[in-house]
Formats: structure tokens, C-alpha cells, sequence
């Protein structure tokens, strides 16, 4: 399924809202978005996921305005997410963990190479 479609699909029937999604804590500062105490800058690579279907995207993302983050997903298509849908729990993201430790390597081999 499309992320678009699953979110707008989410919206249009605020009973499973209510009974699914508990609200959390995410802010918009300065092209910064912080969920919790977690911080996500663009070119972060990161996994969404949406709570509805338990599916998850690969991505990084490309862009944050003041309401609405857009990523460029690993299939080359762009998807996007308002804050409030990370607000009203219908999709998590978090970091990638396994870009994060493959980018730390490159980052460690290109030292290495260049001393």
C-alpha cells in the first residue's frame, strides 16, 4: 500500500483514531523535528512505519518545513508526513540503524584511507 493512502485512509475514520492511536510528543524547531527526546535532521536516514498496516519505508528525508516532512523513499519515490500525523501516533519513524552503522564504517574506512 501507499503511505498516502493509508494515512488519508487513517483520517477518514476518526473512530479507529480514538481507539488506536495514543498522541505523543513532536515538535517542529528551526528544520529540526524532535519526537521524545529523539532529534531528525534532514539527510537522517530513517524507517517509517505505519501503525495501521505495519508497514514500513526506507528513506532519508529530504525536507522539513514548519508542518509537513518529505522523504525520499529507497525506491526513489517521495512520500510525505504532516507533523500531526506523527502527533496522532498514525505512523513512528526512527532512525535507520543499519544506514547509520554502515555510514559510521564508510566514514572510518575513508579516515584510514586518508591518513
Amino acid at each position: 500500500s501507499d503511505l498516502k493512502e493509508i494515512l488519508n485512509d487513517t483520517q477518514s475514520n476518526p473512530y479507529n483514531q480514538e481507539k488506536r492511536y495514543k498522541q505523543i510528543n513532536a515538535t517542529i524547531n528551526n528544520g529540526e523535528l524532535v519526537i521524545d527526546n529523539d532529534r531528525y535532521h534532514i539527510g537522517d536516514n530513517i524507517v517509517i512505519t505505519s501503525n495501521r498496516s505495519n508497514e514500513s519505508f526506507l528513506g532519508f528525508i529530504s525536507i522539513i518545513t514548519e508542518t509537513k516532512i518529505i522523504v525520499r523513499c529507497v525506491s526513489g519515490h517521495r512520500c510525505s508526513f504532516t507533523l500531526i500525523d506523527l502527533i496522532e501516533n498514525r505512523i513512528n519513524i526512527s532512525i535507520d540503524e543499519e544506514s547509520k552503522e554502515l555510514n559510521a564504517l564508510i566514514i572510518q574506512a575513508s579516515d584510514i584511507i586518508n591518513k
